[in-house]
């Protein structure tokens, strides 16, 4: 059977839109690597610095993403908890997907709100007193609680472990309501971007026991747990797009 041309060009448009989705985290480590090579001054003013980076665009672009994101796979989770229940199914049969991906969207809000110490970071307001004892900003990330080891555990889990699992089947066969959170191929690209970027910091130190004499590393390398956050941010972004997209083709089939 041959394919008509609307089918042709509807699928070409689909082979260079997920070409440009898998070129994502690509693009937006090259964009912030050549900014600075070009301007160091425009990086440290506009993109990242130490001092200033709660207002400039990399701290932005990491909150404005998991927020939204977070935003998408409420949504997402939302409604296709909803068709589980318009299906007839009781508790969470038929609902594992739309559960897992409700935990990914109350781990993205919680995500987004650590990022800006909750409002403290755009208002200004000062830290309570009672507070302060524990952390210096209104956040848990600067606490004795290592939220960023375990965020890091969770994202491994989610985006790693539960697609091999479900392409796998081991240790045991998901269940096949799963399909629905399971990331696609571009998605864990990109959080795997976001974890590889962060270890070529530690591979510079490696290399280099001096490093706290290059300015290089200073005013650039120090700063790559924040690039890691910024791609974390957006890597959810994109899986709220694509969850959303999900969704859609669940209840197509269903209606078909």
């Amino acid at each position: 059977m041959t394919d008509t041309p609307t089918e042709s060009n509807s699928a070409s448009c689909g082979d260079r839109y997920a070409l440009w989705v898998w070129s994502v985290p690509i693009l937006l480590i090259a964009a912030i690597t050549l900014t600075y090579i070009l301007s160091p001054a425009f990086y440290l003013k506009y993109v990242l610095s130490a001092k200033e980076r709660e207002l400039q665009a990399v701290e932005i672009i990491t909150f404005a993403s998991a927020f939204l994101g977070g935003i998408l796979l409420t949504w997402a989770a939302w409604k296709a908890w909803r068709q589980g229940a318009q299906s007839g199914k009781s508790g969470l049969k038929g609902r594992g997907g739309a559960f897992i991906v409700g935990i990914i969207a109350l781990a993205s809000i919680f995500f987004a709100g650590e990022e800006i110490s909750w409002g403290q970071s755009y208002f200004g307001w000062k830290t309570p007193k009672a507070y302060k004892q524990v952390s210096v900003e209104t956040n848990l990330h600067n606490t004795k609680i290592n939220v960023n080891a375990m965020g890091s555990v969770f994202l491994v889990v989610m985006f790693f472990g539960l697609p091999i699992v479900w392409k796998t089947n081991w240790p045991v066969k998901p269940p096949a309501d799963w399909r629905f959170a399971i990331a696609e191929g571009p998605v864990v690209f990109s959080m795997a971007c976001a974890f590889a970027w962060k270890e070529v910091k530690y591979t510079y130190r490696w290399f280099n026991p001096d490093y706290e004499e290059a300015e290089f590393y200073l005013e650039f390398l120090d700063q790559f747990n924040e690039h890691k956050e910024m791609l974390v941010a957006v890597t959810l972004l994109m899986y709220g797009v694509y969850r959303l997209k999900a969704g859609r083709s669940i209840k197509s089939i269903e209606q078909s």
